[in-house]
């Protein structure tokens, strides 16, 4: 078992409902040494009061907390880095969970790939009342995919190793909608491991940053980091090439975030990369395998309605045969008979001549 070090900063704000279930998922890991820094961001309900129970029950070696005024959700992550001792660094929103083991074992995998910067699992996506709604899939970051799709793969359960995150900087406060995806692109020549376990769980509900408040301003902001981008000298070709589906893509999120029926289904999670790339979610991937099995069973019905038809078509070629080969023979017998009755009309006029 893995003996690396983990810090995960759970940064909060008017989450009293969900919190406590985010942090217990982390305290509860069984992975040592870990700890867990909680920071409110300056909340309006009880999650200061919250916090303080939960720090009264629980070592102080694996849990901690702060409190500032509310400064969003990129300063108080950076902040939860800055005071972290672990020399893996992972955060969770306040209203997603990590599954049991799943620090233990992502610690594992990154340790085994000594190369590795950034390890992330599989997840499932619930609703209010934990119920399974869907299974994200992602697959194997690349930064052109990430901008192709608008969207970066790590997700709940993601670790960096401190040395990624001394390289890179914590996350860019200029960014209020976006400033994990900027994150995760602003390292380009990172490498990033999935792991393909469900270890996290990310819970959908009106109220989370995923679906409310984007709108005109998010978009803003995507096409401001995709310029950011764009502008430096030094970009890959393979990012290059993308450029202008990097730009569609992100006219496709906002027009859905807009549209918000589209955005307020409880699967719309990925909803754009199922749709752009790779399938990762299981229930989009489901439902395009059930699309193909129609496809395939009305493929087979309609090669047996031809293959009908074909036979159909033969035995009326051979009926047409029989047809052609009886109408030689009557026009045969018609021509016999013919020359017979010529043959008989000469005998019967024959005599009358001679005499």
């Amino acid at each position: 078992m893995s003996t690396t070090s983990v810090s995960v900063i759970v940064p909060t704000f008017n989450r009293i409902g969900f919190v406590e279930t985010a942090i217990t998922s982390v305290i509860e890991q069984d992975h040592e040494p870990l700890e867990v820094i909680a920071i409110d961001d300056g909340s309006t309900d009880d999650t200061a009061r919250l916090l303080a129970a939960i720090a009264r029950r629980t070592d102080p070696a694996r849990f901690r907390w702060f409190r500032h005024e509310n400064v969003g959700q990129a300063a108080t992550i950076n902040r939860g880095f800055e005071v972290s001792t672990g020399d893996l660094l992972g955060y969770l929103s306040s209203d997603d969970y990590l599954l049991p083991g799943a620090v233990s074992r992502l610690a594992e995998a990154i340790d085994a790939r000594p190369e590795v910067d950034v390890v992330y699992p599989w997840f499932r996506v619930v609703d209010l009342q934990d119920r399974e709604v869907d299974t994200m899939q992602p697959i194997e970051h690349s930064f052109a995919r990430s901008l192709a799709w608008a969207a970066a793969q790590p997700g709940v359960g993601a670790l960096v190793r401190r040395e990624y995150y001394e390289r890179i900087g914590g996350w860019d406060t200029r960014y209020k909608f976006v400033p994990d995806f900027e994150w995760w692109l602003r390292s380009r020549d990172a490498r990033f491991l999935c792991v393909p376990t469900v270890l996290g769980a990310f819970r959908t509900h009106d109220g989370s940053m995923t679906a409310r408040g984007y709108e005109l301003e998010k978009l803003r902001e995507r096409i401001r980091l995709l310029d950011q981008i764009y502008e430096a000298e030094d970009l890959p070709e393979d990012a290059i090439a993308v450029k202008h589906q990097a730009y569609a893509a992100a006219l496709i999120v906002s027009a859905l975030v807009l549209d918000g029926p589209a955005m307020l289904r409880d699967d719309r999670r990925f909803l754009v990369e199922d749709r752009l790339g790779p399938i990762w979610s299981r229930r989009a991937r489901e439902g395009s395998a059930r699309g193909w099995l129609l496809l395939a069973g009305a493929l087979r019905s309609a090669e047996g309605q031809l293959s009908a038809a074909l036979q159909k078509v033969e035995q009326l070629e051979q009926a047409l045969t029989v047809l052609e080969d009886a109408g030689r023979w009557r026009e045969e017998c018609i021509a016999t008979m013919k020359a017979e009755i010529e043959t008989l009309r000469a005998l019967v006029n024959a005599p009358s001549q001679s005499a």
